[in-house]
């Protein structure tokens, strides 16, 4: 970011000594504080929870999470400091973790305006015979509009724009979209980022298609909830560590997404009341799968078995286990076994056995694929083949790669074949979630052929 306040600092500890000082913003949303002084004469590279700033200009700030990171002394001049700061409010001052949250907060992402897509702009031109004489242009300011409401949390996309007249006739209209969260209660910034943002996160990149990351978050303190003579509203940025997506790319258009808004926004809270509820039941595959996608310097083989994992633990939390025998049979028959065990073996190696036992009841990895392909025949057939062979690629790589035995070594898959095979196995539980959502096959497969992103076989 880049940017530098000055200001005076304090800790709760001794509020009646204020350190002059300046906060510099990092690129990755963390910040430097550097003091002309210390908080203690005493004090050797320790950590502090809060300090609390004023700026030159007057806004209060709050600094979390903060870790004294060097320390000096000159000699004939004075002791100085930094700390490395995890999260910055600016505008506000917090005094406890419990006291930080918002009835309201409001966030973007990188290329949710091309997702949102609602800039209208309308010209009409008048002619004298068939010359031109007068072109009149029109900018219609879209309105905000709800689009969720989740146990009486409601999102909303909300709309600012700027129209700046330029250099040589030149007149630039800027239109930003971003999301307003609402709640009747405070929430708390950690409920806000893992309940309510990170998962709309995940609703976004499988709609576009990409990966898309936070890139402004600020909480709006209600007139109840300031002091004395502020105005009627505040807002509060927050400022912390985010995924880099200045290295994502810059540019995606709404006609390369799955899912732009302007073709799911009849059903809009639907799909995302949808989303939400089914999170619980299916979080530890969003986190496996979206984490995969977000992380662009996996290796191949870690994001293969990334996606194989998130594909096997979609088909158990969705259709179960898929036991072969009643598990009390089942139960019954692993102690005679283990009992014949114990009498042959080291208690090591029955101890590795009986890991080996716990999911011998469980369907296979195999035959799972083999359901899910077979359920999304019709949607996975346009796009690739992907017959037993593959799946018997999958299986025999996932085994060799995870165990390093010698037997599958010469059958697994390296390479490029592995990372177009990585990319199947991706698109079917892009699949597998756009089910989820309650769509049709028919807007699925509408979708697929609109998304550049399931066009590369």
């Amino acid at each position: 970011m880049g940017d530098i306040i000055k200001g005076q600092w304090w800790v709760l500890e001794n509020e009646e000594l204020e350190i002059g000082g300046w906060l510099e913003y990092n690129e990755d949303g963390t910040a430097i504080l550097n003091l002309n002084g210390h908080f203690d004469a005493d004090e050797l590279l320790v950590s502090r929870q809060f300090i609390l700033g004023r700026s030159s200009s007057g806004r209060r700030i709050t600094l979390l999470g903060c870790s004294q990171i060097t320390e000096s002394y000159s000699e004939g001049g004075y002791p100085t400091g930094k700390y490395l700061v995890k999260i910055v409010f600016d505008g506000t001052h917090f005094r406890n973790r419990e006291d930080i949250g918002f009835r309201q907060y409001q966030f973007t992402f990188n290329h949710f305006d091309n997702w949102v897509d609602q800039l209208l702009i309308s010209t009409d031109t008048e002619f004298d015979g068939t010359t031109p004489v007068k072109t009149s242009l029109s900018f219609e300011h879209p309105k905000e509009f709800e689009i969720a409401n989740i146990d009486g949390v409601k999102f909303f996309i909300s709309f600012s724009n700027r129209i700046r007249r330029g250099p040589l006739y030149k007149t630039e209209i800027n239109l930003s979209s971003f999301i307003t969260l609402e709640s009747e209660s405070k929430l708390s910034l950690d409920d806000f980022l893992i309940k309510y943002m990170s998962i709309f996160q995940n609703f976004l990149t499988l709609a576009m298609g990409h990966p898309t990351f936070p890139q402004e978050i600020a909480g709006i303190l209600m007139n109840d909830e300031l002091e004395q003579g502020a105005d009627s509203l505040r807002t509060v940025p927050v400022s912390f560590k985010m995924d880099d997506a200045a290295s994502q790319r810059d540019s995606l258009r709404a006609i390369e997404m799955t899912l732009p808004l302007s073709s799911i926004k009849e059903d809009i809270n639907d799909l995302l009341r949808e989303w939400f509820k089914k999170s619980e039941q299916l979080n530890p595959i969003y986190n496996l799968f979206f984490s995969t996608l977000y992380n662009k310097n996996l290796y191949k083989e870690n994001k293969f078995l990334n996606m194989v994992q998130a594909l096997e633990s979609y088909h158990r939390r969705r259709y179960g286990k898929g036991e072969f025998m009643e598990p009390q049979r089942f139960q019954l028959l692993k102690k005679e076994l283990y009992k014949v065990l114990e009498q042959e073996l080291s208690l090591e190696e029955v101890i590795e056995m009986k890991q080996k036992f716990s999911h011998m009841n469980e369907m296979p990895l195999r035959q799972r694929l083999q359901i899910l392909v077979e359920k999304h025949r019709r949607l996975i057939e346009p796009l690739f083949e992907f017959d037993e062979k593959m799946i018997g690629d999958v299986v025999i790589t996932r085994n060799y790669l995870t165990h390093w035995d010698e037997r599958y070594e010469k059958k697994a898959i390296y390479g490029r074949e592995l990372a177009f095979l990585t990319e199947k196995i991706t698109h079917i539980l892009e699949i597998c979630l756009l089910d989820e959502l309650g769509l049709s096959e028919d807007n699925i497969i509408h979708a697929i052929k609109r998304s550049q992103r399931f066009t590369r076989f």
